[in-house]
């Protein structure tokens, strides 16, 4: 299936996107990745595909300060990841929906956001039709596991975290820590998704049962604030998808993508 390379601009950095048309245009997703994700990772193209097959254009992108640069699959901008904010996103995402509402022919936009992407896509909700999150977060407050060592992680000016696919350690910036201090009723995830479903929008969380990254519990949170939750049993953090992505799509996986295209 055709798939359009596309440039979209930020709030201050170009965001490398990529469109896959529906043959008939008017609803379109966009994909927000998660935290150490990016939008070429494991199953995000074979789910642009199956949206686009099912009538919803889907546009991926990557987060500014996502770690990738000019290598798509590569994390080699890691002073950029260490330089990233959730603020940053928010304002990213809003970019991202703006731009994609000016695409020729597109009526309708909805988001789909896995983990911490789907936190981001809850808060950049306003004004699209329908949002969808995978393994989402519903709570910023642990700060990616290191809450607990504010006093060491502004001390050093980073944390460290360990990229267990690529074995890279890639350090966490004290800016991200003090965007979360500053500006933690603008990046309350239940607030905004409780604003957004009295406002007339639609939310459904699906969330694996066996998740070790996200659990449940976070599902069952956002469920509380307004969204449809799916379950579904056996799944893990990622819905059994690889990077690279096995030949077989894994069932849990087809499961979240039936569930997603309901939602949208």
């Amino acid at each position: 299936m055709k798939t359009i390379e596309l440039t979209i601009q930020g709030t201050d950095f170009p965001l490398a996107a990529a469109l896959t048309p529906a043959a008939t245009p008017g609803h379109l997703a966009i994909l927000v990745h998660g935290f150490k994700g990016f939008m070429d990772w494991g199953c995000w193209p074979w789910v642009a595909e199956r949206c686009a097959e099912a009538g919803v254009a889907c546009l991926r992108f990557n987060f500014s300060h996502n770690g990738i640069g000019a290598e798509p699959q590569v994390f080699t901008e890691l002073e950029r990841f260490q330089a990233n904010t959730f603020s940053r996103e928010v304002a990213e995402l809003r970019a991202v929906v703006r731009a994609a509402g000016d695409l020729p022919g597109v009526r309708r936009v909805s988001l789909l956001g896995h983990s911490r992407g789907g936190a981001i896509a809850l808060l950049a909700s306003e004004g699209v039709a329908s949002v969808v999150t995978w393994a989402s977060l519903a709570g910023l407050e642990d700060l990616h596991g290191f809450r607990g060592r504010e006093e060491a992680w502004r001390r050093d000016g980073f944390v460290e975290v360990r990229n267990a696919r690529t074995g890279q350690v890639m350090r966490l910036g004290s800016g991200l820590l003090e965007d979360w201090e500053a500006h933690r009723k603008e990046l309350d995830v239940e607030a905004a998704l409780a604003r957004y479903v009295a406002q007339g929008g639609r939310a459904t969380a699906i969330h694996g049962d066996a998740d070790p990254a996200v659990p449940l519990a976070h599902g069952r949170r956002l469920e509380r604030a307004g969204a449809r939750l799916v379950v579904v049993e056996g799944a893990d953090h990622t819905f059994g998808s690889t990077h690279p992505f096995p030949a077989e799509p894994p069932a849990a996986l087809r499961r979240a993508l039936e569930a997603t295209l309901d939602g949208f």
